[in-house]
């Protein structure tokens, strides 16, 4: 058939819309390639601006003349580009059904992002005071030590101790750094 590639293109565009409303990888590929790759850009983009960018790729993935030509000889219909449940008849309709659960799951995203990039900033925030809080301690110490006279043998002895203790607590510290929020927030 000559209109079959055609078609089939029209069919694909719209099951990738589908895939990207249903696969949360594609819908943070999709924001990633087409709002912004940067998560401080996506928390504060404007819901104005999501709806521009989501229209505008709907509008431009599908030809409409295209669309309805076929459509009008019979040889597409819109049962095959709609959800399978969806209740619309036009292509203006089964676009705006797409784009507003399109918005709904940006918006979701951006949200939970912002809830992700506090989480993790608070945790650092606390992880980070907490480091330099034993790194004061450790630098203290070494001072002390240094400050010690040439024949304070039995001070020099307990000042290494408490040295090699404060280095362990510091070891122990470093392994409580909270890289899962970290990875949650960057792997959004």
């Amino acid at each position: 058939m000559f209109y079959q590639d055609t078609i089939s293109k029209i069919k694909n565009d719209y099951h990738e819309i589908f895939l990207v409303c249903v696969d949360s990888r594609r819908l943070s590929t999709w924001i990633k390639d087409h709002i912004n790759k940067d998560r401080d850009k996506i928390a504060s983009t404007s819901e104005e601006s999501i709806r521009d960018k989501i229209s505008t790729w709907i509008k431009n993935t599908v030809d409409d003349k295209q669309y309805e030509n076929l459509s009008v000889m019979g040889l597409i219909s819109i049962d095959d580009i709609k959800y399978k449940d969806s209740t619309k008849n036009t292509l203006a309709e089964v676009q705006t059904e797409y784009a507003d659960k399109m918005i709904a799951l940006i918006l979701d995203y951006i949200k939970e992002l912002g809830k992700k990039k506090i989480a993790y900033e608070e945790a650092y925030d606390k992880y980070n005071a907490g480091l330099k809080k034993h790194m004061d301690d450790i630098a203290a110490k070494n001072d002390e030590l240094k400050q010690q006279g040439l024949f304070a043998f039995s001070k020099k002895k307990e000042l290494k101790a408490e040295l090699d203790r404060l280095n362990n607590e510091y070891e122990e510290y470093h392994r409580t750094e909270p890289v899962n929020l970290k990875n949650a927030y960057f792997n959004m």
